[in-house]
């Protein structure tokens, strides 16, 4: 069966003439067994109450284009060649044993077939038969491959030329009794069809045969039958049929196992307001996951050079002159460096320990620090500027007025520490300087009402922050599994603020702004009580609003924005040019690439799953640098070499920064899994989505979570004791609340089909 292709699950590979047979599909898997395979089994297997012609025209009818004459003249040949002249129109069921096997025989050589495959072809003959069969088969044996399986170890050893011996499933010896003459033989290659398929006519009289053998009972018992039918057919079809075809054409669309959680509640939005946290809640969760920040800190969400629109300058003075530094302002103080955040190569003059809080660090390009040294009779060098800072006072303002207000304030600082910069920048030891600034120094009033305008014009908005020293996955992640933790969310500052004047200052120093949310969606941290409640939770996902999302009823699921997935970093370019220009249609298909979304969720698309419990080769992933893709996703790219360990890139189109993400995994492990789908933990669709596709936090609070069973789970009985432990909660199950629909539909219809019935 491995040799014939017709068992392709198994482990290795199998390669004829240098084809590996299992990748073939499964139609060019067929062309190439009746093209080149001959079969002879031990019980024949022919068809009993037709003729031998049309037994041994069955391959032939089924692959072949040519003539009917020829056809029947390939047959004669075939038929005359094991012995069976003038047997052609004999009824294969009147036939010896014998007989049978070399129609058989005749069968499995019609179209002259390179390797011709005996499955013990003697077993139900007796001496004399099997001695002309063996005959036969050596005499084709001549030009081409016979392997004839048998435990007839005397007969093989009178007609083999080789024998290979077998004990429980491996090799046992071989024993060469003539050498295998190797020369290749020439073969006429038959025309043939471009579909396999038998023709009308050889089915027709298949079909017809059937019925005039028993041609009485036949008509006897389609007519009862008919009659039955015509009484009971529309209930038989309504109560079994047509309500077992409902749901499972559901069944393949939604999986059976599966329990989807959703919070009680009309709102369908997952939170209903936010504002800024206090600043205890913040020093909180660094007591409890300092390992992964610096510190905590505050930073103001306002556009200072529209709150101060009449001023808006830093200056240094000298006698009455100002000295103006072109690249900093307001928004600098508010946008400071902490020590620890920057690496920098020297400081003039140096510092060590911490700093005053009237003290300032100033990073300036090259050609402001000429600028300032110039007006201060200064060599123009960074060291030189640095000397000057540290034998005098050099006095530095900012300056900020707002005449509509009546507002006009110098505030007065020391220029300490100078550094290069490739632009204005400001640096301080203490983690709260922009407070001292704005609310100490500028007397402005905040709120923590991130949400709605302020009451007062220069009421400026306050939040509390923590600069993380890696990626924001990992405590993010701690803090969504901690009950304590529930109602907080950790935001980028930069998806925050993506239309303010500071956004791309502060892109990729991992500042997250913390905010208390009134939540209406699900608690990540019950995860934990689920798991108390039963053990038959396999794994689970987040279903959110611009992640990854599983509609309530279980039917659709997807990316919400399409991703596309390929082995070329080109191809994704190009599918990440057509994301850009992309309005209303059809999604275009891209050879090698693979496109994940809500539409295309049953039409090849990408889905994700956090199942990495069925890895064949490789790891689980560590960080969201790293995947596990299925065979299938490899099969659709058409990938040929084995992409363990290769980069496979991604690309999304984010509509609120009006550019193409394109970025890479590894790919760490394969599943074997016919779908297209990307593996990884549970919280993928949170995390992925914020820290590498640059998705706000806010649009990725989950809608539902999605429970995976184990396959034995009774599924009411879990959902009925979860319902109890958590009232606040609805869990369902997909098919099962179709399967409830439909019932009710088909109790009326059934009703009145058995009436009539």
């Amino acid at each position: 069966n491995i040799i014939s292709a017709t068992d392709t699950k198994y482990n290795g590979e199998v390669r004829i003439d240098d084809l590996n047979i299992k990748l073939l599909k499964e139609d060019e898997q067929s062309i190439f067994k009746l093209s080149n395979i001959g079969y002879v089994f031990q019980d024949f297997r022919l068809l009993n109450l037709l003729s031998v012609k049309d037994n041994v025209l069955l391959n032939l009818d089924a692959m072949s284009s040519l003539s009917k004459n020829l056809k029947e003249k390939m047959a004669k040949d075939a038929i005359n060649y094991v012995g069976l002249n003038n047997k052609e129109k004999s009824i294969v069921n009147k036939l010896s044993g014998g007989e049978k096997q070399r129609v058989a025989l005749a069968r499995a050589l019609i179209n002259e077939p390179k390797y011709l495959l005996c499955d013990e072809p003697t077993g139900n003959l007796d001496d004399k038969n099997a001695v002309e069969v063996f005959k036969i088969i050596k005499k084709y044996s001549q030009n081409h491959c016979v392997i004839l399986v048998s435990h007839d170890v005397d007969r093989c050893k009178e007609f083999a030329d080789e024998i290979i011996y077998f004990k429980d499933g491996v090799i046992d010896s071989k024993e060469i009794i003539n050498p295998i003459n190797e020369e290749k033989i020439p073969r006429i290659k038959i025309a043939q069809k471009h579909r396999l398929s038998l023709s009308f006519l050889f089915l027709f009289r298949s079909g017809y045969k059937k019925i005039q053998e028993k041609k009485w009972r036949s008509i006897f018992t389609n007519f009862v039958s008919s009659l039955s039918l015509l009484a009971l057919g529309v209930s038989i079809i309504v109560t079994t049929s047509l309500k077992g075809q409902i749901v499972d054409s559901f069944a393949n669309l939604i999986n059976p196992n599966q329990i989807i959680v959703t919070r009680k509640s009309n709102n369908p939005n997952p939170y209903t307001s936010y504002v800024a946290s206090d600043e205890e809640v913040v020093d909180e969760i660094y007591d409890d996951y300092g390992v992964y920040a610096y510190g905590t800190g505050a930073a103001y969400i306002a556009n200072f050079s529209t709150l101060f629109p009449d001023r808006n300058q830093v200056y240094l003075l000298k006698e009455d002159h100002k000295i103006i530094i072109p690249s900093l302002n307001a928004d600098s103080f508010n946008n400071y460096f902490w020590r620890e955040e920057k690496s920098i190569e020297r400081i003039y003059p140096t510092l060590t320990g911490t700093m005053g809080m009237n003290d300032v660090a100033i990073g300036l390009p090259y050609n402001e620090m000429q600028s300032i040294c110039a007006q201060l009779s200064l060599n123009r060098s960074y060291s030189d500027l640095g000397n000057y800072l540290a034998t005098h006072e050099v006095r530095l303002y900012l300056g900020i007025d707002n005449l509509s207000w009546g507002y006009d304030n110098d505030i007065e600082l020391r220029f300490s520490y100078v550094y290069p910069s490739l632009k204005g920048e400001i640096m301080h030891t203490n983690h709260y300087f922009n407070t001292y600034i704005f609310e100490e120094e500028s007397q402005l009033p905040t709120t923590p009402d991130i949400e709605s305008d302020p009451l007062l014009p220069w009421m400026i908005k306050k939040v509390f922050t923590l600069h993380l020293n890696e990626s924001p996955s990992t405590i993010c992640e701690s803090l969504q599994v901690n009950d304590k933790y529930d109602d907080i969310l950790l935001e980028r500052a930069e998806s925050f603020l993506s239309d303010s004047c500071i956004a791309s200052d502060l892109c990729d120093r991992n500042i997250m702004f913390v905010f208390t949310i009134d939540k209406n969606a699900i608690d990540i941290s019950d995860i934990i009580n689920f798991k108390k409640i039963t053990s038959r939770i396999k794994n689970y996902y987040l279903s959110t609003s611009s992640g990854y999302q599983m509609h309530k009823s279980g039917m659709i699921n997807g990316f919400v924005n399409n991703v596309g997935f390929s082995f070329s970093e080109e191809k994704i370019i190009e599918v990440g040019d057509y994301f850009s220009k992309q309005g209303e249609g059809e999604m275009e298909e891209f050879k090698g690439a693979a496109i994940g979304g809500l539409t295309r969720y049953n039409k090849n698309g990408v889905l994700f799953s956090s199942d990495l419990s069925e890895i064949n080769e490789g790891e689980r992933p560590q960080d969201y640098s790293e995947i596990v893709i299925s065979s299938g996703l490899i099969k659709y790219l058409g990938i040929t070499f084995n992409p363990l360990y290769e980069e496979l890139f991604y690309c999304m189109y984010s509509s609120s920064l009006d550019q193409v993400i394109i970025n890479h995994f590894k790919v760490v492990g394969i599943i074997e899994e016919e779908k297209n789908v990307i593996y990884h933990n549970p919280l993928f669709s949170i995390s992925f989505f914020r820290d590498k596709l640059g998705i706000s936090s806010f649009n990725l609070v989950p809608t539902n979570m999605v429970l995976n069973l184990d396959s034995d789970t009774n599924i009411d009985l879990l959902i009925s004791d979860l319902s109890q432990s958590f009232k606040e909660y609805t869990f369902t199950s997909p098919l099962q609340e179709i399967g409830k629909s439909v019932d009710d539909v088909m109790n009326y219809v059934t009703s009145i089909a058995l009436l009539f019935s």
